[in-house]
C-alpha cells in the first residue's frame, strides 16, 4: 500500500431495543421504523452511489423483528383497514381518528410530533417550524390542534423523518413538500403507504 493510500471499510452496527410492550405488543415508542425510514435508508443510499465502497452493515435480530412486525401491520393496515398498534401511525392512517380521541391523547399525539432535532428536522421547514409553535402552543394552554392543523403537523413531522435521499428519488414526497400545508387525509395515507414500502 502505496503512503498515499489508505484502506478502509466502514463498519455500521444497526440496532435499536425492543420498543413493543410484552403485555399487549403495542409500540410505545417509534424508533425503530422513524430510523428505518431516514437514516437507514441514507445510508444504503450513500453506498449505492459509490460503487467501490466498501462496508460491513450488521443488523441487530431485534431491529430486523421490529421492522418486519410493522411491514406486516403496515401491508393489514393497506389490506383491510387494522390498526397497527403505533399511535402516531395510526393517526397517520386513520385507524384511529384524531377526531375520535380525548382532548389527552390529541394533546399527547402533539407532543409526539414534536419529537424531532429542532435545528436539522423542524427548522429546516418554515411550515413544520410555524406548526410546532403552535403546537407548544396548544399543548401549554392544553387545548388541541383542530383536525386540519393536527393533520398538517403529522404529515410534517413524518416528511422531516424521511431520508433526504427518499425526499429526493419519491416524487409525492417533493409534491407534499411544496404544498406545505392543508394535507388530505388522503395525503395522510398514501405517506404511510410509501414510509411501509
Amino acid at each position: 500500500m502505496s503512503a498515499d493510500k489508505l484502506r478502509l471499510v466502514l463498519c455500521w452496527h444497526m440496532h435499536q431495543p425492543e420498543y413493543r410492550d410484552v403485555l399487549d405488543s403495542s409500540w410505545r415508542r417509534p424508533w425503530a421504523w422513524l430510523h428505518g425510514i431516514k437514516d437507514y435508508t441514507d445510508m444504503a443510499a450513500h453506498l449505492e452511489t459509490v460503487p467501490g465502497a466498501r462496508a460491513v452493515v450488521n443488523f441487530s435480530t431485534i431491529l430486523l423483528e421490529q421492522l418486519a412486525a410493522y411491514a406486516e401491520s403496515i401491508r393489514q393496515w393497506k389490506n383491510n383497514g387494522s390498526t397497527i398498534g403505533d399511535p402516531l401511525l395510526d393517526a397517520l392512517g386513520g385507524s384511529r381518528p384524531y377526531r375520535s380521541l380525548a382532548d389527552a391523547e390529541k394533546l399527547e399525539l402533539t407532543a409526539a410530533c414534536l419529537h424531532a432535532h429542532k435545528t436539522h428536522m423542524i427548522k429546516a421547514f418554515p411550515a413544520y417550524s410555524a406548526l410546532a409553535v403552535r403546537a407548544k402552543l396548544a399543548i401549554e394552554q392544553g387545548q388541541p390542534l383542530d383536525d386540519t392543523r393536527f393533520r398538517d403537523l403529522l404529515v410534517w413531522y413524518h416528511l422531516a423523518w424521511t431520508g433526504e435521499s427518499l425526499r429526493r428519488d419519491f416524487p409525492m414526497l417533493r409534491g407534499m413538500l411544496h404544498k406545505a400545508e392543508g394535507f388530505s387525509e388522503e395525503d395522510a395515507r398514501q405517506l404511510l403507504a410509501l414510509i411501509g414500502d
